[in-house]
């Protein structure tokens, strides 16, 4: 049987990068994964047959756990998360695509304010505010909101991770560390869904993004809005009553987790009972 021969070439999109000119089963290749559609879209009619040919199928369980377990991995190990673009690398680090854009300096940002004000026109949109929601001037009764507080205290749902929790759950896969997301915490008086709990530590680790809580490193405490000194009283609050509860509470801001690396977060665990690795 002839030997293939395998060697490193340029990507064909022109970025400059390197690969291996055949795959593990010997066909040949030209771009790297995902560069062959930079520049390009594809056809309307295209995307319809996609969409039509995906009708009603669903991956696995066991695929989705794979794909959401490799996802978060990128995220730990600050890798580029998504495609390339010319020169341009869509990270973690440098956020969501849209930072910074107007619709005076970009037409898409430009034409989703046109699309949303058309389909609210002709009643695609129907915004239950003010006088048109049916709660509207009326409120539940202690005995309802009593209700409400119980029942959802047992419930589940799926909760979305935000960057820097899927980067920081990237880290305790990595050094095999049990623990639970979105962990429901309701034997306390403001009851809630943290945002990751270890139980061999009996540790709580809040992911607080910086302008939401109030950084008040990045944001002076007269510059808080009243949303974001209500956040923080509410943290407050949490972190009292969960310490009288003997949880261990560790909140970590937005900046430090974008910059920090795995080392780093296993010293700030090892207080808690975390032994080196």
């Amino acid at each position: 049987m002839r030997k293939i021969e395998r060697k490193m070439v340029e990507c064909a999109c022109g970025c400059g990068e390197k690969l291996l000119n055949r795959d593990k089963w010997g066909q040949k290749r030209k771009y790297i994964y995902g560069h062959n559609m930079i520049g390009r879209k594809y056809s309307k009619e295209h995307c319809r047959n996609i969409s039509e040919g995906r009708k009603g199928i669903n991956h696995s369980k066991k695929a989705k756990k794979k794909m959401s377990d490799a996802t978060i991995m990128r995220y730990s190990k600050g890798e580029v998360f998504g495609f390339k673009k010319g020169k341009e690398n869509y990270s973690i680090s440098n956020g969501v695509w849209n930072k910074g854009l107007t619709k005076e300096t970009d037409n898409r940002i430009m034409k989703s304010g046109l699309t949303y004000k058309n389909n609210y026109k002709i009643g695609k949109i129907k915004n239950k505010f003010g006088k048109n929601n049916p709660f509207y001037g009326k409120k539940h009764t202690q005995e309802s909101i009593k209700e409400i507080r119980d029942a959802r205290a047992n419930q589940n749902f799926s909760f979305y991770n935000s960057s820097i929790e899927l980067k920081i759950q990237g880290f305790l896969k990595r050094l095999g560390i049990e623990h639970f997301t979105h962990f429901c915490i309701n034997n306390i008086e403001h009851s809630y869904s943290s945002d990751i709990f270890i139980p061999s530590m009996n540790l709580v680790i809040e992911c607080d993004g910086d302008y939401f809580h109030g950084n008040t490193k990045l944001f002076p405490t007269e510059k808080l809005n009243k949303k974001q000194l209500e956040q923080k009283q509410r943290d407050e609050f949490r972190n009292k009553e969960l310490v009288e509860k003997g949880y261990n509470m560790l909140r970590l801001w937005e900046n430090e987790i974008k910059v920090m690396n795995i080392n780093q977060f296993n010293n700030r665990i090892l207080q808690y009972g975390r032994t080196q690795q």
